[in-house]
């Protein structure tokens, strides 16, 4: 079973609570005028769990297939969940960026009357080729590694990531380089795989092995509790 943690981010000109529904968890910071003195990157260790360039290769190797269509359907859902949610905020964002956009799953849904502009950033070159985008909607497609987000301080207007960012090493760095490039009005919205996502295949590896081995080894990527995500957008 995939548990699927939806977490946003708006960053208003005034103080807000923290909200948690289900799963999903919605922030917004405190006023722009008081500076942040610490960020999440600098409380929360990171490691290198996965092999940022095996993951280059593996994702180039998958755009590559011909029956790649048939294994994509839940990005094809997740990223229309995702792009539902820009919908919500009654706004026209002028520049955008979806972060690890693959085929576009979220900014083939994008409208003129939401976004202007959008900048698809993916590791994998033969995705961004493919990828769609919504009629009318200006775009730029630019290979980026979610581990090296490179846009200037206080320029992008909407940030949405859908499915990618559990294959992140530095998860609080690269939250904080998301926030750093969003203006002050700025908004955040992602969508990745949960703490329990195959939970079950987790449960049954780790029997097997005990009764076969007499211990248990890491087999299933580890990932990220909702609970967590709130603490790395509030650092």
């Amino acid at each position: 079973m995939a548990q699927v943690t939806v977490f946003n981010r708006i960053l208003p000109l005034k103080q807000c609570k923290i909200l948690l529904r289900n799963s999903e968890i919605v922030s917004r910071n405190h006023s722009t005028n008081v500076p942040k003195k610490k960020t999440a990157s600098s409380v929360y260790r990171s490691m290198n769990v996965f092999d940022r360039k095996a993951k280059i290769l593996q994702k180039e190797r998958s755009a590559q297939r011909e029956d790649y269509h048939l294994y994509e359907y839940i990005k094809e859902e997740i990223g229309w969940r995702t792009a539902d949610r820009v919908f919500d905020v009654k706004r026209v964002f002028k520049n955008a960026v979806e972060l690890g956009a693959s085929r576009g799953y979220v900014s083939r849904h994008f409208l003129p009357d939401s976004v202007e502009k959008v900048t698809l950033c993916d590791t994998s070159q033969t995705h961004l080729d493919k990828a769609l985008v919504g009629d009318g909607v200006q775009f730029e497609k630019i290979v980026m590694d979610e581990e090296n987000i490179d846009f200037p301080e206080n320029s992008v207007d909407l940030v949405v990531s859908s499915l990618s960012l559990h294959w992140v090493n530095d998860l609080p760095g690269c939250f904080d380089k998301i926030m750093t490039c969003l203006k002050p009005d700025g908004v955040f919205i992602g969508c990745m795989f949960g703490g329990d996502t195959l939970i079950e295949l987790r449960q049954s590896l780790q029997l097997a092995e005990s009764e076969r081995l007499g211990g248990v080894s890491a087999h299933i990527s580890p990932f990220t509790r909702p609970r967590d995500i709130g603490g790395l957008l509030n650092a």
